[in-house]
Order: C-alpha cells, then sequence, then structure tokens
C-alpha cells in the first residue's frame, strides 16, 4: 500500500456572523494524520473568549491525483512513486477549536511522496 501518512496544515476559519462568545477568527497550526479517517489535533489561536485553544476534529477525503499516473493508493506499478506529487482531497469534516466546532466541506491542496509498505 502506498499513500499520505500525515500533513502539517497552518489555516484560518473566518465566522461572517459570530454568535454568543464565538471568535470571528481562529487561526490553527495541526498535525493531520491519516489511514482509513483522517484526524486533527493541534493548537489554535482566537481573537476573542480563551485566545489559545486545543484543535481537534476528524474528516475524511475524496483524492485526486493532479498527475497522470500518480495513485494515492496504487500498488508497485505506480509512475511517479517515490517521487513528490501534488494532490488535491475534497474534505467533509468536523473540528472542534474548545467551545468553537464545525462541520466543514473543503479542497484541499497539498504535496505528498507516496511511501511504499509492501515487502
Amino acid at each position: 500500500m502506498r499513500g499520505p501518512l500525515a500533513k502539517v496544515s497552518l489555516g484560518g476559519i473566518y465566522h461572517v456572523a459570530p454568535r454568543g462568545d464565538d471568535p470571528f477568527t481562529v487561526h490553527y497550526l495541526v498535525l493531520e494524520p491519516w489511514f482509513v479517517l483522517g484526524g486533527t489535533f493541534g493548537l489554535a489561536v482566537a481573537e476573542r473568549g480563551d485566545p489559545l485553544r486545543l484543535a481537534y476534529g476528524v474528516w475524511e477525503g475524496v483524492p485526486i491525483p493532479l498527475k497522470e499516473g500518480v495513485d494515492a493508493f496504487g500498488g508497485d506499478n505506480v509512475a511517479g512513486a517515490g517521487e513528490r506529487s501534488w494532490m488535491l482531497t475534497l474534505t467533509l469534516g468536523w473540528r472542534g477549536f474548545g467551545s468553537t466546532q464545525q462541520i466543514y466541506f473543503t479542497p484541499k491542496l497539498w504535496r505528498f511522496a507516496p511511501i511504499g509498505f509492501n515487502s
């Protein structure tokens, strides 16, 4: 099996109409490991309420290779195996930043190098 195991994401969310104590902005740095289901673990900084928050969540994405012949889940005969490739995922997930939580759908663009696990 070949595939991405983890990525580091730096991002932000911006509420158009925050409710109650929800902050207008939250910026985060997270590690997002993935095998069958993805997870999100890291830190977030909000401009209102508790400034430093734990970021957590689960997500799943549909991988779309941006280079012909590259397969995130392919076997031994994957074109470009071992070289870095761009991957787009259409991702659905749930994440929380302390008391602020959300369900989201987003495209994620990332660069990966397949790792072979075949013996």
